[in-house]
């Protein structure tokens, strides 16, 4: 059930609010789990036991980090060791089998799994969750319903952002209905839609048609139109439906922290990883990369402790080896940065270093989207001979004025700095929201559905 679909924005959203704000405060918690128990089955019915499961156990788990003075450590390795597992073996086993055969020339079965909705942001909130209870006892959440509805949470259970339960402990225990809170949520839930449907849908069109077209046929100027769309496209599509979660979860006055900060206009890729997937870089900067001993250690040290870093990042969105490079590609500029290079941003002029940046970042890209290591770069090869012009005639995009209009404007606000708010700009806002609400609406009703790429993670 996508936050996009008729079925969600016209009966399941408003049936689970009119639900929710019509029952005792006692059973608001309650409505919310069991309202976030049916949208998971709906996306994900052969698998809800195995995340219950997990639940249950990590829950359990936390009880006795909360409770034992001995053996603590030994209980938060077995917690992680076992979050770990369950990641690798339903998202990664066929990978390695896959691998495995191809390397030893053997011919092991794949395993017949269906990976479980939204695991790899279920795993990675529940290990914060256990580790953050050895650290300080009283992050113990003693209300297992409570626990459940952190867990999963409907907005959050399928993209995120990823949510450390002592950032929404106190939202998800209060229950105080906020005015201002349900509107903010209307805007930002519009504002999230409009960017899926109208702008990264139609972005889809065209880097969609470029990307399954075999780059031998394809020229340094569709190659680079392909890559831009693209680069544009993912960043429209994961920050909408990072919108509509935060907003989903503010009509519920349930504030989640904000995912992206104009990622685009960063310069350099440290900066650009202040800015993209927020908590997925806090998860990693405090539960992997400090633990490693950070930045405070030799200079060796550092290269080993950043390169693992985005090699689990990389990992971590998808078992295919065009994500771990891609990762590898971004920890490479990250440590050349942290050895000295961030210097260069400093003497080049604010835009330069942003378009410098956007564009290195909008090569990784590639990777991320081509479907092999052998297209990605075969597609990248493109990119080095610019004499290489093929008409764009030949992709039948020429007349595509809707997707022009959107490619540029996008281009735009991508780079267009953030806009300070004040009166007339939020008067302005919350009736416009409700404009562009209806005609995202209207736009899905003509059937054209494309899934959120971060739904595959």
């Amino acid at each position: 059930m996508a936050f996009d679909s008729l079925i969600f924005i016209l009966y399941f959203l408003p049936l689970t609010l009119f639900m929710y704000y019509i029952s005792n405060v006692r059973y608001k918690n309650l409505i919310l789990l069991i309202a976030s128990i049916f949208f998971y089955i709906w996306g994900s019915s052969k698998t809800v036991v195995i995340i219950f499961i997990s639940i249950i156990i990590n829950y359990f788990l936390g009880y006795l980090l909360h409770k034992l003075q001995k053996n603590r450590k030994a209980i938060l390795y077995l917690g992680v060791s076992f979050n770990v597992i369950i990641l690798i073996y339903y998202k990664y086993m066929n990978f390695f089998i896959g691998n495995f055969n191809k390397l030893t020339g053997s011919n092991h079965s794949l395993l017949k799994l269906m990976i479980p909705l939204g695991i790899s942001y279920i795993t990675f909130q529940q290990i914060s969750y256990i580790v953050d209870i050895y650290r300080d006892k009283e992050a113990f959440e003693n209300n297992f319903i409570n626990y459940a509805l952190y867990a999963i949470f409907f907005p959050k259970i399928i993209a995120g952002p990823i949510t450390k339960y002592s950032l929404i402990k106190e939202d998800i225990k209060k229950r105080e209905y906020n005015d201002e809170l349900f509107k903010e949520g209307i805007y930002r839930f519009s504002l999230g839609l409009s960017k899926k449907v109208l702008i990264s849908n139609t972005l889809a069109l065209v880097s969609n048609k470029i990307f399954a077209i075999d780059p031998q046929l394809l020229g340094f100027n569709i190659s680079f139109l392909g890559m831009i769309t693209y680069t544009l496209q993912i960043y429209f599509d994961f920050s909408g439906y990072t919108d509509m979660a935060i907003g989903i979860a503010k009509m519920f006055s349930i504030n989640l922290p904000e995912n992206f900060d104009k990622p685009y206009k960063a310069k350099g890729f440290i900066d650009f990883w202040r800015r993209w997937h927020i908590t997925l870089s806090s998860f990693l900067r405090d539960y992997i990369y400090i633990p490693l001993g950070g930045n405070r250690v030799s200079k060796k040290r550092l290269v080993f402790n950043t390169f693992i870093l985005f090699l689990i990042s990389g990992f971590w969105h998808g078992a295919n080896f065009t994500f771990i490079v891609w990762g590898i590609y971004h920890g490479f500029f990250v440590i050349i940065e942290k050895l000295g290079a961030k210097k260069i941003h400093k003497v080049l002029p604010g835009f330069v270093s942003e378009v410098i940046t956007f564009i290195l970042v909008a090569v990784g890209w590639v990777f991320f989207r081509a479907d092999s290591l052998r297209y990605a770069l075969k597609y990248l090869r493109n990119l080095l001979t610019p004499a290489k012009i093929v008409p764009l005639s030949t992709l039948d995009i020429g007349t595509y004025s809707k997707f022009w209009f959107v490619f540029i404007l996008s281009l735009i606000m991508v780079f267009t700095p953030k806009l300070k708010e004040n009166k007339i700009l939020s008067m302005i806002s919350k009736p416009f929201s409700i404009i562009i609400l209806i005609y995202s609406i209207a736009v899905i009703t003509t059937g054209s559905f494309m899934p959120f790429i971060y739904l595959n993670f």
